[in-house]
């Protein structure tokens, strides 16, 4: 009797090293998934810190690109309106010319018309 006990003994605590075993197998299994994911999510994270700095970035150099531009236009209006008057004095200058040659004419033609 007492070497069917003591085989019932061996056996039970087989079992209970073999449950054991797995026990330590599947929550090394579960910690290994929650290092993974832990990993998975820090590069995540990081991939979204780097998306977040590129975006960042454009938008910056977006805005430095529109101020550039609209500094341009300005530039290219002040050439515009330069040009507007710089046309505006020439014309002035040429109506002065020719009221002066109208001017001349009208007194040759009175000179010679005896007046």
């Amino acid at each position: 009797a007492e070497s069917g006990s003591h085989s019932e003994g061996a056996s039970a605590d087989a079992t209970a090293t073999t449950a054991t075993a797995t026990d330590s197998t599947s929550n090394g299994g579960a910690a290994t998934s929650v290092l993974m994911r832990a990993e998975w999510e820090g590069r995540l994270r990081a991939m979204q810190e780097e998306l977040e700095r590129v975006h960042a970035g454009a938008v910056e150099a977006a805005a430095e690109a529109s101020a550039r531009l609209e500094v341009e236009v300005a530039a290219a209006d002040v050439a515009r309106g330069q040009a507007a008057v710089a046309r505006a004095a020439h014309a002035r200058a040429e109506e002065g010319r020719l009221e002066a040659e109208q001017a001349r004419l009208a007194a040759e033609a009175r000179a010679a018309a005896g007046g």
